[in-house]
């Protein structure tokens, strides 16, 4: 938990525990940065047969003092609900953690939830009837969409639960991904967030996947953010060639390792930023 983060595309991140198990057959949960983090910091918390590490209740006074610090700030702030771990896992003795999260959660109206899950399956098992009656213009859901194979089963469930703001989490991006219509339609209600992985055992990402998810999201209307580039950088967006001796060829595109920080987040000129409007999300009809 953190009240401030290095992750681009939120201001904090908040966990309800940590620890999680695998999706199968997920290119994603390959190599988890939680998992690894958790391990380093002498928690093996990972599997299903693990425990889980939880939080005393006052854990969630945090939240409440950041929404009124937004408050008097007049501003609003984003907050990645369960950045080690995943709040739809489904496990027994998370839903008294759940509940408890869900009644404080229902008075931040200063910070925007972002409520990042693999499992969208189980969000209708999970969350308040009133949320899935009424839902709160500040909870965002969305879901990982590494690969066009998962864009289907996910979604599918993911658009039957009400939400001012549907988006994906596409990181890391590991091939190339047609998002779905409805998906699209949704122009600023929805949110694309892409970025490429970093740490051991990186796996490069095509420039061109970017690109075209880029083209996609701007040409319906779709704010689009791009993370990073991750600790390979092909070689033709080096701002710098790089010696011949440092390159290596994955698939027909040439790479450079140099770490994401190097890497950077710049494509085509530009960083992008751009954010949903979930203010407008409840106006413009999107549970009619």
């Amino acid at each position: 938990m953190g009240e401030t983060t290095g992750i681009e595309w939120c201001d904090s991140t908040y966990n309800l525990w940590w620890g999680c198990t695998k999706v199968g057959n997920s290119p994603a949960c390959e190599n988890c940065y939680a998992e690894a983090w958790a391990k380093r910091t002498g928690f093996h918390i990972w599997g299903t047969g693990a425990s889980r590490r939880y939080f005393p209740d006052r854990h969630l006074d945090e939240l409440t003092r950041w929404d009124v610090k937004a408050r008097r700030a007049n501003r609003r702030s984003r907050v990645f609900v369960m950045s080690m771990g995943d709040w739809a896992e489904g496990r027994p003795e998370q839903r008294p953690v759940l509940e408890k999260f869900f009644s404080v959660a229902e008075k931040l109206t200063h910070l925007d939830l972002l409520m990042l899950t693999k499992r969208p399956q189980l969000i209708h098992t999970l969350l308040p009837e009133s949320w899935l009656q009424s839902p709160l213009p500040h909870v965002w859901m969305g879901t990982t969409i590494e690969s066009q194979y998962w864009v289907k089963p996910r979604w599918d469930f993911l658009k039957q639960v009400p939400s001012a703001v549907h988006w994906f989490s596409m990181e890391p991006l590991a091939g190339e991904i047609q998002l779905p219509h409805d998906f699209l339609d949704r122009g600023k209600r929805a949110w694309v967030i892409v970025g490429g992985e970093s740490g051991n055992g990186a796996r490069p990402m095509k420039p061109a996947w970017v690109r075209d998810l880029r083209d996609q999201s701007v040409a319906a209307g779709v704010p689009f953010h791009f993370k990073q580039w991750g600790d390979l950088l092909a070689v033709s967006e080096c701002s710098q060639t790089p010696p011949g001796d440092k390159r290596f060829e994955i698939d027909g595109v040439e790479y450079v390792r140099v770490g994401k920080k190097i890497a950077g987040r710049v494509l085509d000129g530009r960083t992008w930023d751009e954010l949903p409007q979930a203010s407008t999300a409840l106006q413009g009809g999107l549970f009619d």
